[in-house]
């Protein structure tokens, strides 16, 4: 893996803790169906969380595509 998406998924891992208030690590094999606090209100949040990280709105496409670590990571390494 190169050290970008390395980067990229710390950082993506980073985001969702700050977005569902996790106190400790995310693993970056994370996704909706494994952590319980990834329910919809917290996914508007994650949004949010995002696209100030991103420094621009997220699309729709964009959006219905994020459901893991690997899916922000993504978005993040191809701002």
């Amino acid at each position: 893996m190169t050290p970008e998406i390395m980067t990229s998924q710390t950082r993506a891992a980073a985001i969702i803790a700050r977005a569902f208030n996790i106190q400790g690590d995310v693993p970056l094999d994370a996704d909706m169906s494994t952590l319980p606090a990834w329910d919809s209100m917290n996914h508007v949040t994650l949004l949010m969380e995002i696209e100030a990280e991103l420094g621009r709105p997220l699309r729709a496409e964009e959006i219905g595509g994020i459901d893991s670590v690997r899916s922000i990571a993504r978005l993040l390494a191809d701002p």
